[in-house]
């Protein structure tokens, strides 16, 4: 974390670079924090491209590296209403000559042809790449080299094989003990993030349907009498779409108003599943579900937290407040 006077001289450098340019606070914002990047003599810069990629204001910089992680349906007033548009979107990081890596396992055939037309070097999850988990741990293969019986990742497995790749297209020369001290070390707030036992609450910001995918996924390997789940959504997602992969794992929703001006109401959610044979309830906060259904929860439960960054972080407050509860 850097001091509020190195931000604050990097604010005053764009301003005076801009003269009479109008910039937008995301874009001002962006140029600050690439010229605090640039004063840091960093070996590595790790650039977050948002909004899908070609729109975004960090897509200025032309990388050495490109990496596209997963495709899904997201901001698809922006982006497009297929994982075909997106994808275009998405590829608008590339840059000739430079190596690609691929996370996502299933590439719309979009994504192939833009590989081909902006002339970059891919490397494809499932093919160039590619890993593996059972009661030995996790194993991955590399274009040149190889790693086996490391730790289970505490993130989505295909967003760590694709991190792999990256890491091997770097250089950086780890071997299995270093590797396996990395993945211990290597986790995110608010992604499959444990915060109370006994019942086990797991918080995790997955908003959209390849995420919560992953999510019933690894809940489906765990073992707990019951998954009891608190969500709240925004309105602009497709709510249906992306609560239906957790339908065949949770047992009790919890659904939740929103309280941010784009939050969903709980209504919304209970309809998307009210179908099913679960208990459905619904809630006016994301605050009042939790608690409800911490007293519901029995000490061999999951209580699984997810829908939206806004959520998981309106719970991480109040797991604050009660230090004692947390893991």
């Amino acid at each position: 974390m850097l001091t509020e006077k190195a931000h604050c001289q990097a604010f005053l450098k764009v301003d005076k670079a801009r003269g009479d340019i109008s910039l937008t606070y995301f874009e001002f914002g962006t140029l600050a924090a690439l010229q605090l990047m640039a004063d840091s003599n960093a070996d590595y810069l790790l650039l977050e491209v948002g909004l899908g990629g070609r729109l975004d204001a960090v897509n200025i910089v032309d990388a050495t590296i490109a990496v596209i992680t997963s495709i899904d349906l997201d901001h698809q007033d922006w982006l497009g209403d297929t994982k075909e548009l997106i994808a275009i979107e998405k590829a608008g990081i590339f840059r000739a000559n430079i190596p690609a890596v691929i996370g996502e396992p299933y590439p719309p055939t979009s994504l192939v042809d833009a590989a081909l037309s902006y002339q970059v070097k891919p490397l494809w999850q499932g093919s160039d790449y590619h890993y593996q988990i059972d009661a030995q741990g996790f194993h991955w293969q590399g274009v040149n080299r190889c790693y086996d019986h490391l730790p289970v990742p505490n993130i989505p497995v295909q967003n760590a094989s694709t991190a792999l790749q990256v890491i091997e297209v770097l250089g950086l020369q780890l071997d299995n003990k270093q590797m396996a001290h990395v993945i211990k070390q290597t986790s995110l707030p608010g992604r499959r993030q444990v915060i109370h036992i006994e019942p086990t609450v797991m918080l995790d910001v997955a908003h959209n349907p390849q995420a919560t995918s992953l999510l019933a996924f690894d809940i489906n390997n765990m073992n707990y009498k019951r998954v009891i789940a608190v969500v709240g959504m925004l309105a602009d997602k497709d709510i249906k779409a992306t609560l239906a992969p957790m339908l065949s794992v949770v047992s009790i929703w919890h659904c939740a108003t929103l309280d941010v001006p784009r939050g969903a109401q709980s209504s919304r959610l209970v309809s998307a599943v009210f179908s099913t044979k679960q208990k459905v309830l619904g809630y006016e906060s994301v605050e009042v579900a939790y608690k409800c259904a911490l007293e519901k929860a029995e000490k061999d439960d999951l209580v699984v937290v997810f829908g939206s960054f806004f959520t998981v972080t309106n719970i991480l407050k109040m797991a604050s407040l009660t230090p004692h509860e947390k893991v």
